[in-house]
């Protein structure tokens, strides 16, 4: 293997990692909380849903790789279009399945209200909130 394929590889195993993040995170904090309930129902479809998007971008990258090469503007331009569908996606998930379902299960409410677990940086609750549809004490 050259320094070029250990490099792809490298890539596509980061891009896969990378989409995998919310999910890793949130079955982390899933098992710190002791919901695994709630983990159990979101963790097989969480995964299939990212390496669909993992494989889709891979696929994409690798297309584009082959037919203009790493040199060409449309390298990086598929790599912001596939970064941007991929927190479109991530954004669109949050909202209309994880936030509901959390919001559904209680113990997971009090647990996001109580450590005020936001998706973005702690100072920004008026963009987290939505996503987890909960209520942050004053």
């Amino acid at each position: 293997m050259n320094g070029k394929e250990i490099g792809k590889i490298a890539g596509y195993l980061g891009t896969t990692v990378g989409i995998l993040g919310w999910l890793i995170g949130f079955s982390i904090f899933c098992l710190i909380t002791g919901m695994t309930d709630l983990l159990s129902r979101i963790f097989l479809p969480g995964l299939v849903l990212s390496l669909l998007m993992a494989g889709i971008v891979v696929l994409m990258m690798e297309l584009i790789v082959q037919r203009f090469g790493f040199a060409h503007y449309s390298l990086q331009l598929s790599l912001w279009a596939m970064l941007t569908s991929a927190l479109g996606l991530l954004w669109f998930t949050l909202n209309h399945w994880l936030g509901p379902l959390i919001s559904r299960h209680p113990q997971a409410s009090k647990k996001l209200t109580e450590y005020q677990m936001s998706i973005t940086l702690s100072g920004s609750r008026q963009l987290s909130c939505p996503v987890f549809y909960c209520q942050w004490p004053k």
